[in-house]
């Protein structure tokens, strides 16, 4: 596939994520023939003052509408206060038969935080059926929000610092960026090449990114709608998504900095990972634009986190064979004695991408389901801090210096011993095979 093909690709995957979005904090629902039993709608973070509204028409249970008139049905719409946002309470059904009325054809449901009869807190909204098994379906529309300083804010209660925060870590990396090239790739006894201008080009694109994320919760914190910034800023995330993987995996396996070129099986998983991260950050943009009540959301949402998991994993697979391969040509070949004793620092990198991604991936993740819910945006700053520390590593290990000793690109005079490494290589993983 070319150049061209894969811009193409991408634009209509692309095109295909967003076209389908939902109006950020003003929810609109639509369930057809589902036959859950109960399931999470949506959670929001209230603080005094907020407001709640709930709007349910064409609620039908087994193809038969459901009015004010319908008697014996033991199903409804509920707000709980909870304590995190995936919870499922246990349900009495004597206060779903009694919670019918709300969720009538064309019926409101409206309430305001106001601490005495709805205190402030995480309030989630679910669908429960304690009756017999059956096909639900209804339209939906869904509005909350809080009062901020007299300010109508769309945002949980927990996420009202996003905009500046994001905001403000665009602006971070902007300036790494200008550090980086200003001091790291300029002046006289630097040896860059191609994975230097790469790492640029990264950091260029994860700013523009973290801009476009600004303004997307900015406007949803205001509008209750992202008004279009949130399509600029998939299309950076899948690019700077596939950026990451292809860039890291290229300088964790040593690619212009101790061998000029990857080997057939390198090749072979590069052609595995590039299009399944792809794939999957489009698909955590399809899902993240979808509510937590629509069907599916839960098992697609933690299958495509899996997946990333997975690539990010792949990735630390390749640098651990291109460690242990060259590793193994020490006792084949003493002249490239020197430049695998050189590869053997990348151990370090390794241990540094591993904590990473088990740090950003897992530990953040678990850390976050145990923040109060006015405390959230704590593991967004958590993780944003960590990938920040995670570049300036990475970019200091692989300086373009003279004296740095990972450095160590090939030269004309080197380049057939070079060849003859990376021969040597693809001779022991055919032995080991």
């Amino acid at each position: 596939m070319n150049r061209n093909s894969i811009i193409l690709v991408l634009f209509v995957l692309t095109t295909l994520a967003c076209s389908n979005l939902v109006l950020g904090f003003k929810h609109r629902l639509v369930i057809e023939k589902d036959n859950r039993d109960n399931f999470l709608i949506e959670s929001f973070g209230f603080g005094e003052g907020g407001v709640f509204k709930l709007n349910v028409t064409n609620w039908k249970i087994n193809g038969n509408p459901i009015n004010q008139d319908t008697v014996g049905v033991k199903a409804g719409f509920f707000t709980k206060k909870t304590l995190y946002a995936q919870e499922i309470p246990v349900m009495n059904c004597s206060v779903i038969e009694n919670a019918i009325p709300l969720s009538s054809t064309g019926a409101a449901y409206d309430f305001e935080i106001d601490n005495d009869v709805y205190p402030e807190g995480l309030y989630s909204l679910y669908y429960y059926n304690c009756g017999p098994p059956a096909i639900t379906s209804f339209e939906m529309v869904l509005e909350e929000y809080n009062i901020i300083n007299g300010q109508i804010s769309y945002l949980p209660l927990g996420s009202t610092n996003l905009p500046s925060l994001y905001g403000t870590f665009s602006a971070i990396f902007l300036a790494l960026l200008l550090f980086w090239v200003f001091v790291f790739l300029r002046g006289e006894e630097k040896r860059t090449n191609i994975i230097h201008h790469l790492c640029s080009a990264y950091l260029l694109i994860h700013s523009i990114e973290l801009f476009f994320e600004a303004f997307d919760y900015h406007f949803i914190k205001t509008t209750g709608s992202a008004n279009g910034w949130n399509v600029a800023y998939y299309i950076f995330a899948i690019i700077q998504g596939t950026f990451f993987i292809i860039l890291f995996a290229l300088i964790g396996t040593g690619w212009k900095f101790v061998k000029p070129f990857l080997n057939d099986n390198d090749k072979i998983i590069f052609m595995i990972i590039i299009p399944l991260q792809v794939l999957d950050n489009i698909a955590l943009v399809m899902i993240d634009e979808k509510s937590p009540g629509s069907i599916g959301w839960v098992s697609w949402y933690h299958l495509f986190i899996i997946v990333d998991f997975i690539c990010c994993l792949s990735i630390l697979y390749l640098i651990y064979r291109s460690i242990n391969h060259l590793r193994q040509a020490v006792d084949v070949n003493d002249k490239v004695n020197q430049n695998v004793q050189k590869l053997n620092l990348f151990r370090k990198y390794y241990l540094i991408v591993f904590s990473y991604v088990y740090f950003t991936r897992i530990i953040v993740a678990l850390f976050r389901n145990t923040l109060q819910y006015t405390s959230v945006w704590i593991s967004d700053v958590i993780f944003l801090v960590a990938t920040l520390i995670f570049y300036a590593v990475t970019g200091y290990c692989f300086r373009p210096s003279l004296d740095n000793p990972y450095f160590n690109l090939p030269q004309d005079d080197d380049m057939e011993e070079g060849t003859n490494s990376v021969e040597m290589v693809n001779r022991v993983e055919h032995d080991d095979d």
